[in-house]
């Protein structure tokens, strides 16, 4: 899916999770898209709660969010370049990891798993604000494009 916006807008997609899924992994692009809280990234979560990795590629950084909360990280992204975000549920932890070739990945950040309240039947990929909501930036920042190239999920293993 290709994404063509101002930097600081909406437009994802979203789909139901299965209850046994474990990771979900996306591979993105970039671009030229200036957003920055409004990066492409992935999420999962439920009504009660939302847990989200996103590219901040003019930065070369990762936000991960937790609610309105967003912390900032190095990761292995730039504009133009393809980067790999996963989000793998362990029974105690959340870990957000970035990989520029889908085969070495790097952690981001790990957070306890229960920050990911209620149950996690909620997929979203591509620019989001950090609560993975609908809500734009009513200032104007420049347009540009991405791409949401894939997006896999995983049953967690036993």
């Amino acid at each position: 899916m290709r994404i063509h916006s101002q930097g600081n807008r909406c437009a994802f997609l979203e789909r139901a999770l299965p209850p046994d899924v474990g990771m979900v992994v996306a591979r993105l692009n970039p671009g030229n898209d200036s957003g920055q809280t409004w990066g492409s990234g992935l999420g999962v979560g439920s009504g009660e709660s939302f847990l989200r990795v996103n590219l901040r590629a003019v930065e070369g950084r990762a936000g991960v969010d937790r609610g309105l909360m967003q912390m900032l990280d190095p990761a292995p992204v730039a504009p133009g370049q393809e980067t790999w975000l996963r989000i793998r549920l362990t029974e105690d932890s959340v870990f957000f990891e970035a990989s520029s070739d889908g085969v070495v990945w790097v952690r981001v950040r790990t957070m306890q798993r229960h920050w990911l309240k209620g149950r996690r039947d909620r997929l979203a990929v591509g620019k989001m604000s950090p609560t993975g909501t609908v809500m734009d930036v009513k200032t104007e920042s420049p347009m540009g494009s991405s791409q949401i190239l894939e997006v896999r999920a995983y049953r967690a293993t036993p």
